[in-house]
């Protein structure tokens, strides 16, 4: 996990045909080369020249261990799954903005719900990060309209902040990055119940 000298593929056996010779003279001195290393918190998007002009990157944590391997194969497998989640996620956060309009907010409430070194930016809602609509959807006058001008409670506001939004937010910061297990059908399955979901919430207060 932590000292890769390299990496040997079925085609690089193939080419020795090691059937034919004695094993004393096998070489692994062309496919033994020096490994090139990825962060998992990188973009897949950022490393692709590397995948395809290297054939592969080995993929480190945090901690310095590799935990994984990105074929360039793996790659056109992988950026097929993170265009379905990208519509996705961005089905998502134009619903979640649409439910947020809705409620009206202020001009002081987006600036409230922003991170601290925003806040006197005076930022557009389509300019807020998902953890701003959280904390924007939460605000207490915004809360007021939701549920005084389309019924919205308390418990569901509350439900599509901090199981919709935050959830997609966190498989949002994961979903372009080497976290393998994150580009999977669960995810895909994830996002796919949000937006199901803030679809019906928006629908029922359009109709209201």
């Amino acid at each position: 996990e932590e000292k890769i000298i390299g990496t040997i593929a079925w085609d690089d056996i193939a080419t020795q045909d090691l059937l034919k010779r004695d094993r004393t003279t096998v070489r692994c001195s062309r496919i033994c080369r020096d490994p090139i290393f990825v962060r998992e918190s990188e973009s897949v998007y950022d490393k692709k020249f590397e995948i395809t002009k290297y054939g592969h990157v080995y993929v480190k944590d945090d901690q310095g261990r590799c935990f994984a391997v990105v074929k360039s194969g793996d790659l056109a497998e992988e950026l097929l799954r993170l265009t379905e989640n990208f519509l996705l996620l961005q089905e998502i956060e134009n619903l979640i903005r649409m439910i947020i309009e809705m409620a009206e907010p202020k001009q002081d409430e987006i600036n409230a719900s922003a991170h601290e070194d925003r806040k006197d930016q005076g930022l557009k809602l389509e300019q807020l990060t998902f953890s701003e609509y959280k904390s924007l959807i939460l605000n207490a006058g915004v809360k007021a309209r939701l549920n005084s001008n389309f019924g919205l409670g308390e418990q569901l506001v509350r439900q599509i902040a901090n199981e919709h939004i935050e959830h997609t937010r966190i498989i949002r910061n994961k979903v372009l990055h080497f976290h393998p297990d994150e580009n999977n059908e669960q995810a895909k399955m994830l996002l796919s119940n949000s937006r199901d979901y803030l679809r019906r919430i928006a629908e029922l207060m359009d109709n209201t």
